[in-house]
């Protein structure tokens, strides 16, 4: 395992990761309570040696993400688990079950500002 170089971007919370046509998703959740994390799909552009990766975009859910941990790409869309991991290291059963799905379209990536 190496590490990409990122140009100095940090992906704190990464957990689930998917990988398409050079593009890495990464999902981010905020189970540590990261000031200023938005849960969200982070987009990073990868050089062909996967080397180095560029900061390119986010995913967002309509109404946030519930905790997200894992992804798969279906045809135009990210479909991310939304965990409730929050409630399990507190020793709380689930707020809904099952665990929800968000599907959000790739086409939807807000650009990195």
């Amino acid at each position: 395992m190496l590490q990409v170089d990122l140009g100095g971007h940090q992906l704190p919370n990464g957990d689930g990761l998917a990988y398409r046509d050079g593009l890495l998703y990464v999902v981010q959740g905020n189970i540590n309570n990261v000031p200023g994390l938005t849960p969200q799909v982070t987009v990073i552009a990868l050089s062909p040696d996967l080397s180095r990766g560029r900061y390119t975009s986010r995913l967002l859910a309509p109404g946030g993400f519930h905790h997200p941990s894992s992804i798969s790409l279906a045809r135009n869309r990210a479909l991310v688990v939304n965990s409730q991991y929050n409630r399990w290291i507190n020793g709380l059963l689930p707020e809904v079950l099952p665990f929800t799905l968000s599907a959000v379209p790739l086409d939807s990536a807000v650009p990195a500002a």
